[in-house]
C-alpha cells in the first residue's frame, strides 16, 4: 500500500468518523452505546476498571488475546499503544514500554516474580510460554509502583490458571491449542486439563514448541572482523620490484585456494548476490525447543481458597549474532496462594502470594562467521593469508576447525535462586478503596564460566589499540555471587469526592541489601586473588497522585503526576569484561547514585455512540538516568606482528611451518563494541492515541498512532534504540460461525539516532487471520489460517542490538486449533 494513501486513509478516518457521529447523533440516541471493554484491572490491588485508572492500561484476554496469540510475550503486546518490541531475534524477545526496557519494565507472572535473567541482557528471553496464557496486562508509567521500583517504566503482568479455585462460583473448561507455521517451520501445541471433586479443584498442564531457522525477504549481509581467540597467519610476499621501502602494492589472488570460508552453502548466503555483497533469506540460529510442565489445585472454603502450583520450563534456543550463540534455559517454580474474606476487622480481605524459584541458563557459542583474513601493505611487502597446497587442505581445515572450537566457544551459566512474596490487605467501601501492600523476596544470582562479565574474565581488554591508547583493566572487584534482598511497603487509595471526580494515590519505600561475594583483581605479580566480600544498602521512594473527572456522558479526562525512584542493579554497578551474547564489553560504574524521575500524563476519552476514542500525552524528566552507552571504540588490536619463537616452534608440526623471518601473526584478541553504563539527565515525552468505531453488530474498525522522543540532555543527544512513530488500523468481524480480521501498521523512519546507531527505514506490516468456530455457542474453539507480513516486506526493528542482521521475518502462513472442551 502507498505510504502516502495510507496515512491519509489513516488520519482522515476518524475525523469523518467524528463528524458523522455528530451529525447524526440523534440516529444513535436509542441504540447501545458501543465502548472499548473496560475491564477490570487485576493488577491493581484496588480493583480499579481502566477507565478508573489515572494512567493507560492495557487489557488483553479472551478472543482478542486469541488472535494475536504468537511466540513471545513481546510479540503479542507489538501493536498496542506506547509498547513496542527488543526483537533480539524471535526467540529472545522482551516488552519495551514507552521507550523503557530491562530493569525499568517488570515481567510478572500471576503478580509475581517471573524468575528470570531476561532484564539483566537483550539475549536473554522471557521464561513464559505464551500457549496456555489467559489474559495480559500492561500498566504503564508509575501505575505500577505497588510492585516497585523495578517496574518504573511499566508493568507486563501474565495471569493462567496454575492455580486455579472455584471462588464466586468460578468452572474451568479445558483446552488445546496448536499451530504451524511455514516462516520457520515451527510447531507449537498445548494443553491444560481440570478436574474438581467436591471444593477441590485441580489442573495439569503441558506445551511443547520447536522452530527451525526463519525466512525473512532477502536482504544483505554484514560482514566483520569479529575475531575471538585464536591466532591467525599471512604470509610475507616480498615484492620483487619492489624497493625495500618503496611504494606499497597489493596483489590480486584468485579464489581457488579451496578456502572452505567461501562455501556460501556453508554460511547461508545466496549464490546469486552481487561481487560486493552477500544476500541472505535464512537467518541463521534462529531455532527453538520449548517445553513446559506444571500442575496444581487449590480448595475453596467459606472465606476464601488455598492453592499450590509447580511448573518447570525449558528452552533451548539460538541467537543470530556473531557468536550464533545457544542458551539453555531452566525454570522450576513452586507458588502458593491464598485469599481469606475477614467476618471482622479494619480490613475486608487479605491476599497473600509466595514463590520459590530455582533458574538457570547457560550459553554457549555454536559457531562463528567466516574467519576473513584482510589484506594489509607493508612497507615493500604484500600480506595474503597463508595457502597450503591442495594435498593438505583438509588436514590443515580440520585441524584449524579443532583449534577455533577449542579456542572459540564462549561458555556461561547464570543463576538465580531465591524466593518472591507479598502480603496485600484490602479495605473498599461505597466510596472509597484502599489497599496496603508488603513485598519481601531473597535471591542469589551468580556468573559461572569463562564469560562471568562481572568478573572480566579473559576478556584481553589490555589489547584495546583504539584512540592512540588502551582499555585500561577495570578496577572492579570480581563478583562471584549477588545476595539481593528487597523489603517494601506500599500505601494506595482511592476516594470518590463526587460523583463526577475521583482522587487516587499512593506511596511505596523500598529498602534494597546486597551481599557480594568477591575477589580481588589478579595481576601478574599475583597468585591467588584476595577474599573482598562487601556490602551495599540503598534504598528508593515512589509516589503518585491523579484524578479522573467525568465531563459528562461521554467525556472523561484524566491527570497523574508521579515521582520515581530506581537503585542501580549489579550489572549496572559492577559490569567488567566481554558479553559475547551481544557483542560488547560492559563497564559498570560503582559510583551509579538512584535514578529519579518526575512525570505526568493527561489523558481524553470519549465514548458516543459507535465512536470510542482516547489520546494520551505523557512527560518524564529523569535524573541520573542510567543506560549502556556505545563509546564508539572496540576492543582488541588489527596490528600484525612477527611470530614469536615460541610460536614458530609451536607451529613446527603444521604441513607448511612459519618461518620467522618470512611470516606475520595477528595478535589473538576480541573486537567487541565497548559501552558503558552512565547516568544523565533525560526527557521522555510522547503521544498514544486509540479509536474503536462500531460498523455494524458483528463488525467494527480500531486504529491507533503512538509517537515518543527520549533525550539524553547532557550530551545533546538521542537516547539509543527508541522506536519511530506508527501508525494502525485494523478491521474486525466476528458471527457465530466465522471471523475475519485484517490490520495494517505503518512504522515510520527512525534517523534521530544515539552513538553507533544507523538510520532506520519505515515499512508497513500487513496481517490477516480467518477463523471458523466449531461451536456458535463457544467462539473459543475455531480453526483458523493466519497471515502475518502478508506482502513479504522486509522490516528491521530499530529498537533491536540485532537490527541489521535479524529483520522481521517474511510471509508467515500460520494454521492452527484453539479447542476448549
Amino acid at each position: 500500500m502507498n505510504k502516502k494513501n495510507f496515512l491519509l486513509l489513516y488520519l482522515t478516518l476518524p475525523l469523518s468518523i467524528t463528524w458523522a457521529v455528530d451529525s447524526h447523533s440523534e440516529s444513535h440516541t436509542h441504540s447501545e452505546i458501543y465502548q472499548l471493554d473496560d475491564f477490570i484491572v487485576q493488577s491493581s490491588p484496588l480493583a480499579l476498571s481502566q477507565s478508573e485508572k489515572t494512567q493507560s492500561t492495557s487489557v488483553l484476554k479472551g478472543r482478542d488475546l486469541n488472535t494475536k496469540r504468537s511466540e513471545s510475550i513481546a510479540k503479542i503486546l507489538s501493536d498496542q499503544p506506547g509498547v513496542s518490541e527488543s526483537n533480539y531475534g524471535p526467540n529472545a524477545n522482551r516488552p519495551i514500554i514507552r521507550g523503557l526496557d530491562g530493569f525499568r519494565v517488570g515481567i510478572l507472572e500471576n503478580g509475581l516474580n517471573a524468575f528470570d535473567l531476561s532484564a539483566t541482557s537483550a539475549d536473554h528471553a522471557v521464561s513464559i510460554d505464551p500457549l496456555l496464557v489467559e489474559s495480559i496486562e500492561v500498566l504503564r508509567g508509575a501505575s505500577s509502583l505497588i510492585y516497585g521500583a523495578n517496574s518504573i517504566g511499566g508493568l507486563v503482568n501474565v495471569f493462567d490458571n496454575s492455580i486455579p479455585n472455584t471462588l464466586n462460583g468460578r468452572t474451568f473448561d479445558n483446552q488445546f491449542r496448536t499451530h504451524y507455521s511455514n516462516v520457520n517451520d515451527g510447531f507449537s501445541r498445548g494443553v491444560i486439563l481440570f478436574h474438581s471433586v467436591d471444593n477441590f479443584v485441580f489442573q495439569i498442564n503441558g506445551t511443547i514448541s520447536e522452530s527451525n531457522d526463519y525466512e525473512a525477504p532477502s536482504f544483505e549481509a554484514e560482514h566483520h572482523e569479529h575475531d575471538h581467540g585464536h591466532v591467525q597467519y599471512a604470509k610475507i610476499l616480498i615484492g620483487e620490484a619492489a624497493p625495500l621501502f618503496g611504494t606499497l602494492h597489493l596483489e590480486d589472488h584468485d579464489d581457488d585456494h579451496g578456502d572452505s570460508h567461501d562455501d556460501d552453502d556453508s554460511d547461508g548466503h545466496d549464490d546469486d548476490h552481487d561481487d560486493d555483497h552477500d544476500l541472505i533469506q535464512i537467518v541463521e540460529n534462529t531455532h527453538s525447543e520449548t517445553k513446559s510442565f506444571g500442575l496444581g489445585g487449590s480448595y475453596t472454603h467459606a472465606n476464601g481458597f488455598i492453592g499450590l502450583s509447580f511448573s518447570e520450563y525449558e528452552s533451548a534456543y539460538g541467537v543470530p549474532n556473531h557468536e550464533k550463540s545457544v542458551l539453555d534455559i531452566n525454570r522450576q517454580k513452586f507458588t502458593i496462594q491464598s485469599f481469606y474474606n475477614f467476618d471482622s476487622g479494619f480490613f475486608d480481605n487479605l491476599d497473600f502470594k509466595l514463590t520459590y524459584g530455582d533458574y538457570s541458563h547457560s550459553e554457549e557459542a555454536s559457531g562463528h562467521a567466516e574467519d576473513e583474513v584482510d589484506l594489509f601493505h607493508l612497507e615493500g611487502t604484500v600480506i595474503e593469508p597463508i595457502n597450503h597446497d591442495d594435498d593438505h587442505d583438509d588436514d590443515h581445515d580440520d585441524d584449524h576447525d579443532e583449534d577455533h572450537d577449542e579456542h572459540g566457544h564462549h561458555h556461561a551459566k547464570f543463576i538465580t535462586e531465591g524466593i518472591d512474596s507479598s502480603l496485600l490487605f484490602m479495605k473498599s467501601s461505597d466510596f472509597s478503596k484502599f489497599a496496603l501492600s508488603i513485598n519481601y523476596s531473597d535471591k542469589n544470582m551468580k556468573i559461572e564460566g569463562e564469560e562471568s562479565y562481572l568478573a572480566a574474565m579473559k576478556h584481553h581488554a589490555d589489547q584495546n589499540d583504539e584512540n592512540n591508547g588502551t582499555l585500561d583493566e577495570s578496577t572492579n572487584l570480581r563478583i562471584q555471587n549477588d545476595k539481593v534482598r528487597r523489603y517494601g511497603i506500599a500505601i494506595l487509595q482511592s476516594k470518590n469526592v463526587s460523583p463526577f471526580l475521583s482522587l487516587s494515590g499512593g506511596v511505596r519505600f523500598d529498602t534494597v541489601s546486597n551481599n557480594y561475594d568477591a575477589l580481588t583483581r589478579v595481576d601478574d605479580h599475583d597468585t591467588l586473588p584476595n577474599n573482598a566480600d562487601f556490602k551495599r544498602k540503598d534504598s528508593s521512594i515512589n509516589g503518585s497522585l491523579g484524578f479522573v473527572f467525568k465531563e459528562s456522558d461521554f467525556v472523561t479526562l484524566s491527570a497523574n503526576l508521579n515521582y520515581a525512584e530506581r537503585v542501580p542493579e549489579t550489572s549496572e554497578l559492577y559490569s567488567s569484561g566481554a558479553h559475547h551474547a551481544t557483542e560488547s564489553f560492559e563497564m559498570g560504574n560503582p559510583e551509579l547514585e538512584n535514578e529519579q524521575s518526575v512525570g505526568v500524563e493527561f489523558a481524553i476519552t470519549r465514548n458516543e455512540g459507535d465512536l470510542n476514542q482516547k489520546v494520551s500525552v505523557y512527560y518524564n524528566d529523569y535524573d541520573n538516568f542510567i543506560y549502556q552507552s556505545d563509546t564508539g571504540f572496540k576492543t582488541g588490536t588489527d596490528l600484525w606482528r612477527r611470530p614469536t619463537v615460541d610460536e614458530v616452534a609451536a607451529d613446527a608440526s603444521s604441513p607448511i611451518p612459519l618461518d620467522q623471518s618470512r611470516d606475520l601473526v595477528r595478535a589473538e584478541f576480541e573486537e567487541l563494541s565497548i559501552r558503558e553504563y552512565k547516568g544523565v539527565e533525560a526527557k521522555i515525552y510522547g503521544l498514544e492515541y486509540q479509536y474503536n468505531y462500531r460498523l455494524s453488530n458483528n463488525s467494527f474498525i480500531k486504529g491507533f498512532a503512538d509517537y515518543i522522543e527520549a533525550k539524553n540532555e547532557t550530551d545533546g543527544i538521542p537516547l539509543p534504540r527508541i522506536a519511530p512513530w506508527r501508525a494502525g488500523i485494523s478491521y474486525h468481524y466476528c458471527d457465530n460461525s466465522k471471523s475475519f480480521d485484517m490490520s495494517s501498521t505503518y512504522h515510520g523512519k527512525q534517523d534521530d539516532l544515539a552513538e553507533g546507531e544507523s538510520i532506520t527505514e519505515s515499512y508497513t506490516l500487513l496481517d490477516c487471520r480467518f477463523g471458523y468456530f466449531l461451536d456458535k455457542f463457544d467462539k473459543s474453539s475455531e480453526v483458523y489460517l493466519k497471515v502475518n507480513n502478508l506482502t513479504d516486506e522486509l522490516a528491521f526493528t530499530h529498537t533491536s542490538f540485532l537490527k541489521n542482521s535479524a529483520p522481521l521475518p517474511g510471509r508467515n502462513i500460520q494454521v492452527g486449533l484453539n479447542y476448549r472442551f
